[in-house]
C-alpha cells in the first residue's frame, strides 16, 4: 500500500510541474516527420552539382579561346596560331632587275630561303629578329622566286611570285641560229618587237653575262657570239624601247670537228690527226686501198688525242681520203693528191 502511495504522489509532481512550465514536454516520437529534411538535402546537392558543371564548362571556353590566340611555351616564349607573313615586290616594267622580299613574325624568324625557279634555295638563319626587309638581285632568264620563312614555333610560310608578267604579245621574241662564222661555228641570235629593241643580255651556263646595245632604232636586232664548244645552256634576254623584256632559255650542243694534217717528204705521206675527246675510228684510203684505226686495231686507244700515220708513195699521181670521226661523232673528211718521181729524190 505505501509503494502505490508513492507512484501515484510522484506522478501528480510531475504533473504540476507541467502546469508551471518547469519540466519540458517530452516530444512525441511516434508523430515526428523526417521526409522533408531528405529531399530537401537532395536537392541543394543537385544544384551545387550543376553549379559546378556549368562552371568548369565556363572555365574551359575561356582557355580554349585564349588558347587559339597564344599559350604559355616551357621556355616562357610566346606560341601563337598565326604564320609568318611574307610579301614579295616585283615591278616587271622596272630594269632595276631586283626583287624586294619583306618577312614579319610575332615570334620571331628562325630561318628564311629564297629559290629561282628550281634551283636550290638559299637559306639565311634570322636567330629570331622580327623582320627581313631584303633587295635581292634577279639572276638572268629566271621566271619564278619562291620564299620560304619558318618562325621559331615551326610555323612555316611559302609563296612564290611569277617574274614574267606581261602578256606574250607585248614581249620581244628571240630566235637563235648555229652557222658557220669567221672563227669556225658560231650563234647568231635574233631579237624582234613591237618597237625597237634596246639590247640584249645572255650568258653560257652560270658565267658572267654579256650585253649588246642596240642602236635603238630598227624593230629587229641581231648579233653573232662565239660559240661554247660542247653541251652548255645559254640563257637570252632581250629588252625593247617599251622596257617589255622575253628570256628564253636553250641548249647549244656544239661538237669540236677533228683537225687533219697531212705532210709531204719525200716518198712518203705524213698524216696527223687531232682531237680533245679522241677518236672513235679514223679511215684511210690510200690510192684506193682502205685502212682503219678503230677498236680493230691493235693499238687502237680510244683516248689517244693525236694519232699520226704515213705511207710510202708510188711514183705517179697518188689520192688520199682521209675520214675522222671523234668519241663525240664529229667527222672531218679531208681529199687531196699528190705526184712523187724518182727524180725528186
Amino acid at each position: 500500500m505505501n509503494q502505490i502511495l508513492l507512484t501515484e504522489n510522484s506522478v501528480n509532481k510531475n504533473s504540476k510541474l507541467r502546469k508551471n512550465n518547469e519540466i519540458p514536454p517530452v516530444p512525441n516520437m511516434n508523430n515526428r516527420k523526417t521526409g522533408g529534411s531528405s529531399e530537401d538535402i537532395k536537392k541543394i546537392i543537385i544544384f551545387f552539382a550543376v553549379a559546378l558543371i556549368v562552371l568548369g564548362i565556363a572555365i574551359i571556353a575561356i582557355f580554349a579561346i585564349k588558347g587559339q590566340k597564344k599559350k604559355a611555351s616551357k621556355n616562357g616564349q610566346i606560341v601563337t596560331n598565326s604564320k609568318p607573313e611574307v610579301s614579295i615586290t616585283y615591278d616587271a616594267n622596272s630594269l632595276d632587275e631586283e626583287v624586294a622580299i619583306y618577312i614579319k613574325s610575332d615570334v620571331g624568324i628562325d630561318y628564311y630561303s629564297y629559290s629561282w625557279d628550281d634551283d636550290e634555295p638559299n637559306v639565311t638563319f634570322a636567330n629570331g629578329t622580327p623582320t627581313v626587309d631584303q633587295m635581292i638581285d634577279i639572276p638572268l632568264g629566271v621566271e619564278v622566286i619562291t620564299v620560304e620563312a619558318r618562325d621559331i614555333n615551326g610555323q612555316v610560310t611559302t609563296v612564290s611570285q611569277d617574274l614574267t608578267s606581261q602578256s606574250s604579245s607585248d614581249k620581244p621574241t628571240i630566235e637563235e641560229f648555229v652557222i658557220e662564222g669567221e672563227n669556225g661555228k658560231q650563234l647568231k641570235i635574233v631579237a624582234e618587237s613591237q618597237v625597237p629593241i634596246k639590247y640584249i643580255k645572255y650568258k653560257w651556263n652560270d658565267e658572267e653575262e654579256h650585253t649588246v646595245e642596240a642602236d635603238g632604232t630598227s624593230t629587229t636586232f641581231e648579233t653573232i657570239i662565239d660559240i661554247k664548244l660542247g653541251n652548255n645552256d645559254i640563257t637570252v634576254v632581250a629588252v625593247d624601247e617599251n622596257d617589255a623584256k622575253e628570256t628564253y632559255k636553250f641548249p647549244v650542243i656544239t661538237k669540236n670537228n677533228p683537225v687533219i694534217d697531212v705532210t709531204k717528204n719525200g716518198d712518203r705521206l705524213y698524216m696527223k690527226s687531232t682531237h680533245d675527246k679522241g677518236f672513235k675510228s679514223i679511215e684511210y684510203d690510200i690510192n684506193g686501198q682502205k685502212y682503219v684505226y678503230d677498236n680493230q686495231y691493235a693499238e687502237y686507244d680510244p683516248e689517244l688525242k693525236e694519232v699520226e700515220f704515213s705511207f710510202g708513195l708510188k711514183e705517179g699521181e697518188n689520192t688520199v681520203i682521209i675520214t675522222a670521226t671523234s668519241n663525240e661523232d664529229s667527222t672531218e673528211i679531208y681529199r687531196g693528191k699528190c705526184t712523187y718521181s724518182l727524180e725528186e729524190e
